[in-house]
């Protein structure tokens, strides 16, 4: 199901273009094998990623919510660095909090922003190298950006093997703290990343389901792997639905568009779930081999999981009647 308008459709072909020429699963493979792969960051810069909901007037592209998720869908479809998600909020949260300069250094790409998990023992930045210089946390009612000093910074490994990571045991500065409205906007593009990882899957699936053959016909003709993939496709359905109604909301700000936000994250998380171990199942032996696609989207979903809200708290938030406040 289409639900873009053409001027949105424009915006979706424009960035799976991009992402076909800077991202994909040839240099995510390269990355998880130790490969030095080019940063995309500076032809993001270029393009205007990091300002998608930025004002006009400060910089960025003044788009919505709705071209946000188009975008980051593609972006997960893709398996682009989690680098350009970090740097698009952080510049989302400076934008909110007024820093101007901040805000124009990360809209420029002179400075790139990582994730920040929390452990036990300090600090996980996603997609981190020496390019970075700012962590971004997620928060269902915060986003902060803090300074990265690398000092302590040593290598760390991750279910994800193509988004290399550091450790820290702390965080540097707080240099910006945003209120839920930035938090809103980081769920969104998770939760349309989520939903661009399980079409890719799906469709990853259907093409082998068709193309492989046992006993004379299709893979894809057996009750166990066709009625597996349409569940797949339906709930996938159902995210994306759910995702563009939310994004809408949050356009419009519409009462009620955090509880949509968190009901697309829920579900997007469902579907990406799905989707990708459908895919590794419905290609077998081949499916858990180092050399397949597979796995990278499995290990990405994965990752992105644990960013922000988690499925658990959504649920539990959506019965309540609550969700990420817009």
């Amino acid at each position: 199901m289409d639900l873009l308008l053409d001027d949105e459709r424009a915006i979706a072909d424009l960035a799976r273009d991009y992402f076909a020429a800077n991202a994909g699963a040839a240099p995510a493979h390269s990355i998880a094998d130790g490969a030095e792969v080019g940063s995309p960051v500076a032809s993001s810069a270029e393009l205007g990623w990091f300002g998608l909901t930025v004002a006009e007037s400060a910089g960025g592209l003044g788009l919505s919510t709705k071209e946000l998720a188009i975008a980051h869908r593609e972006a997960g479809r893709a398996l682009a660095p989690l680098r350009l998600l970090a740097t698009t909020v952080a510049a989302t949260a400076a934008a909110v909090a007024g820093d101007e300069a901040l805000l124009k250094r990360l809209l420029a790409g002179d400075a790139v922003a990582a994730i920040a998990l929390s452990t036990s023992t300090g600090y996980l930045l996603l997609d981190a190298d020496t390019e970075t210089s700012l962590a971004v946390s997620v928060l269902a009612d915060s986003t902060t950006v803090t300074a990265v000093t690398a000092g302590d910074a040593r290598p760390a490994d991750l279910i994800d093997p193509a988004t290399p990571a550091l450790k820290v045991a702390t965080l540097g500065e707080v240099l910006v703290s945003a209120d839920a409205s930035v938090s809103s906007q980081a769920t969104l593009a998770i939760a349309a990343a989520q939903i661009g990882i399980a079409s890719a899957s799906l469709d990853m699936a259907v093409d082998y389901a068709r193309d492989r053959e046992a006993f004379g016909k299709p893979i894809g003709s057996f009750q166990a792997i066709k009625h597996r993939l349409a569940d797949v496709g339906v709930a996938l359905e159902a995210a994306d639905a759910q995702l563009f109604f939310a994004a809408t909301a949050a356009a419009e700000n519409r009462e009620g568009a955090g509880w949509e936000i968190a009901a697309a994250r829920l579900l997007a998380t469902r579907a990406a779930t799905a989707a990708t171990s459908a895919a590794i199942q419905t290609h077998g032996a081949m499916g858990i081999t180092w050399d397949h696609d597979a796995h990278l989207y499995l290990e990405r979903a994965t990752l992105l999981d644990r960013i922000g809200p988690r499925g658990a708290v959504l649920a539990r938030e959506l019965i309540a009647g609550e969700g990420v406040t817009p």
